[in-house]
């Protein structure tokens, strides 16, 4: 190992080298069983007598093995001192303790000293790998073979941080052996999984060894302070109806830094002279309550401005208060005495839990909260913090303006996936020791994307803590102890119906997509092969799960096949055409285009396109004739196809990522006619079509890029169209099979229908028209007059005077 360690550093490492962590434990275990085993014998010789001549022999051994013990603990705590002062100065260096631990175990070969590490193998069994195989397989396979030398190895695991951690360990050991990045892949762990993995580690044990740190200073905030209190004023009718969030049991002690742009944001607000108010908007209560916990926990540890330094963070229950009050004036007398007690006591930010209900609730009983509040809202001794969420606050709030000119908002964004991960190892953690069970970080992460890919009506962070807390119970009912990926997956396909890997279909349709497209859509086959690679890459687990699961639009004449690709894709991919829906865009052109799409909160009228999405996330979406809606209605889109949700009108989440969106348009079919005719190929033609499209201003060049592929349909040849007359006469001729009567399909009946769609405007539509009207009805006429009966088989052949003029032949 190539760095230069200080005398702690090195003192800690050897002592963690000579007795590691594990067996620590073990022998302070095995110390305290033999310490209450030989005490419970010596307090048995004073009443069972055949133990009575031991009694002396057994007192000494207790007191050997309590003395052994005692020295145990203490060299414990010496190796833990060791440990914090090298922590310490870790801390700055290019090393972190973690790291030095697992190199120094071997430092000529580090995938040795990584499998051999208590810890290395710790990482290996929460990343879902038995330790055991891998270890034979690097024994095989890499310990006898050349290894990188160790000076590489650190600068590679340096590289992506600028410090050598173990989660870059972890990376740079899948880039350093190939063997071990093949063993990684045959237990379906990427390389990001593994370090991430490694990552979870190292912040337990940092966490671990905060918390017993109890001289630290964070962990001495903590202790409430002895009659500090006592110079405020007494809060006795607030305590009645709220709870202290400032208390020490109510405080996380280590939790991931999350919320810290809305905490700076209040500390700013609360921070001023005068109406320090301010009004938080989440999607949910809980994300409210989230950060006032985390503004509530910097004051506790000192991370505040001094101006906020010994507050108390009390939240008034909005509930508790209104269910206790039926009259108006009790419940303004009482609103008042809390208002006033806080502003009194000199050390409250108070927190209404849900402003919206206070103020819609006390107008019921004829209190008008909004006086009550003017004068508390404006004074310079009273800090308050109001929540809502986002569809209260635009139904409901928005038009307040007098609340509105004494509080500023601060809008609750939504976590990343980084702090949705470091929030949920901790969580995850805590459930597996609790439930004696074993959580994977494949397994943390498949729910963490199932959240983001499937979101609910509530946020992503309260849907994943929902489904952590079920799927412990689920894992014990199936007696499964360790929870991996496909443990997870499976609890997940349970739990909302779908695969978290491949949305709404599986992976062997969309191998073979292209070719069962073909069996059903005639004569597009380059648009067919672009439409099959686009879903392709957005099935192979790697697209953006913010974005829908596939979005197209389909440019070219009218009756080519684009509607019918759309129905093709549906039954192919979503079981069945039920999960197309079809939305006439010329019908949502007018003033109100958006509404009827997302409804109005005015009316209460429910939105087109919002209730299809909440009722069936995993539908096709069809936009048939696309260029007619309202641009309005092109701006909607325009932001739904990049984020795949936005709420509707009446504050409900609309979650487009699992569902597939098809636009057809009409749009540049003169440029595709006039190409088709000068005989040039339209494929490569592509961006003139697309630039003459923009140039007409159908489409804005932003809105043409989300979608996933502009997919260009051609007019269809003579040989296209007796294809098509083909397929729809069999579909016929089994009907007919069905009644006993056999239809031949000569060469004559397929270039008949075929000529009936050669009309440039309609494309292939009138083929189905022609059949009916004529081969049809001339079968049906037969029928009804007896001259076709089960058992024969009718033809047609040309007129003798007119080729086009069809004629009906009956054979027995």
């Amino acid at each position: 190992m190539s760095a230069t360690l200080t005398k702690n550093i090195s003192r800690a490492l050897t002592a963690e080298r000579f007795v590691s962590s594990k067996k620590k434990r073990a022998l302070i275990s095995i110390g305290n069983m033999l310490v209450l085993g030989f005490a419970a014998l010596v307090l048995a010789s004073y009443r069972v007598q055949e133990l009575e001549a031991l009694r002396l022999r057994l007192l000494g051994a207790f007191l050997m093995i309590a003395s052994l013990l005692l020295i145990l603990y203490l060299l414990e705590a010496y190796f833990r001192s060791l440990e914090m002062h090298a922590v310490e100065e870790c801390a700055g260096g290019k090393y972190s303790f973690e790291a030095l631990c697992v190199l120094h175990s071997d430092s000529t070969h580090p995938l040795r000293a990584f499998l051999s590490h208590e810890l290395g193998q710790l990482i290996l069994k929460r990343a879902g790998i038995p330790p055991r195989n891998v270890s034979a397989l690097a024994r095989e396979r890499e310990i006898k073979s050349e290894t990188p030398s160790v000076m590489d190895f650190e600068h590679s695991a340096s590289r992506t941080e600028g410090r050598v951690t173990l989660g870059s360990i972890a990376s740079a050991l899948s880039d350093a052996y190939p063997a071990f990045a093949q063993v990684l892949a045959e237990h379906a762990v990427t390389k990001e999984e593994f370090a991430g993995t490694a990552e979870w580690i190292e912040r337990e044990r940092s966490y671990t060894r905060r918390v017993l740190r109890w001289w630290s200073r964070e962990a001495l905030a903590r202790i409430p302070g002895i009659a500090k209190d006592w110079a405020y004023g007494g809060t006795y009718t607030l305590n009645r109806f709220s709870f202290d969030y400032s208390s020490s049991a109510s405080l996380p002690f280590i939790s991931p830094r999350r919320r810290e742009r809305e905490i700076r944001a209040l500390e700013a607000i609360l921070a001023r002279n005068r109406e320090a108010n301010a009004l938080l908007i989440g999607a949910s209560f809980s994300q409210c309550t989230d950060v006032i916990k985390g503004f509530a926990r910097e004051i506790a540890m000192g991370a505040i401005v001094p101006v906020l330094e010994h507050r108390r963070v009390v939240i008034l229950e909005t509930a508790l208060l209104l269910s206790s009050m039926s009259e108006r004036a009790g419940f303004e007398r009482t609103l008042l005495s809390i208002l006033g007690e806080a502003e009194r006591a000199g050390n409250i930010i108070l927190v209404v839990d849900n402003i919206a209900a206070l103020i819609d609730e006390g107008a019921r009983i004829g209190a008008d909260v909004m006086n009550v509040l003017e004068r508390a809202l404006a004074s310079q001794h009273l800090h308050l913090i109001a929540c809502t969420t986002g569809e209260l606050f635009r139904t409901e709030l928005a038009s307040n303006t007098a609340l509105l000119a004494r509080m500023q908002t601060v809008e609750v964004r939504e976590l990343t996936e980084s702090e949705l991960i470091a929030l949920y190892e901790e969580r995850g953690s805590a459930i597996a020791r609790s439930e004696r069970i074993l959580f994977t970080y494949p397994a943390l992460m498949a729910l963490i994307k199932s959240a983001l890919a499937f979101p609910g009506d509530e946020p992503a962070e309260e849907l994943i803590y929902d489904r952590l807390t079920e799927l412990a119970p689920w894992a014990l009912a199936k007696n499964i102890r360790v929870i991996g990926r496909r443990e997870c997956e499976e609890f997940l396909k349970e739990k909302i119906g779908v695969s978290i890997g491949g949305g709404i279909d599986s992976a062997a349709q969309v191998v073979n997509l292209e070719a069962l497209l073909r069996e059903q859509v005639v004569g597009q086959d380059e648009a067919l092969t672009a439409v099959a690679n686009a879903v392709k890459r957005n099935r192979a687990d790697i697209r953006n799960l913010q974005r829908p699961v596939g979005s197209f639009l389909f440019l070219g004449p009218t009756g080519v096949g684009k509607t019918e690709t759309a129905k093709a894709l549906a039954r192919v991919l979503a079981g069945g055409e039920d999960a197309l829906t079809r939305f006439d865009m010329s019908e949502y052109a007018g003033a109100d285009a958006l509404e009827r799409l997302i409804g109005d909160a005015g009316t209460q009228r429910a939105g087109e396109l919002a209730t299809r999405l909440h009722e069936h996330p995993n539908s096709v979406i069809l936009l048939d004739e696309f260029e007619k809606a309202s641009r309005e209605v092109h701006n909607f889109f325009l932001a739904l196809l990049d984020e795949g949700r936005t709420a509707d009108a009446h504050g409900k989440m609309m979650n487009a990522r699992n569902a597939l969106f098809i636009a057809t348009s009409n749009a540049g079919a003169d440029h595709i006619w006039w190409l088709t005719g000068e005989g040039r190929d339209i494929a490569a033609e592509r961006q003139f079509i697309i630039e003459g499209i923009i140039h007409d201003g159908i489409f804005a060049p932003e809105l043409l890029n989300r979608f996933d592929a502009v997919v260009l349909f051609k007019p269809l040849s003579h040989e296209n169209r007796v294809a098509i007359a083909e397929k729809l006469l069999s579909a016929f001729a089994k009907r007919l099979k069905e009644k006993g009567i056999g239809l031949e399909i000569n060469a004559y009946l397929k270039d008949r229908v075929a000529k009936a769609g050669e009309d440039k405007a309609f494309g292939a539509r009138p083929l189905n028209r022609f059949i009916q009207d004529f081969v049809e009805q001339l079968i049906a006429e037969k029928m009804l007059t007896g001259e076709l009966k089960p058992g024969m088989t009718v033809s047609f052949a040309p007129s003798e005077q007119n080729w086009d003029e069809m004629r009906v032949q009956i054979q027995n």
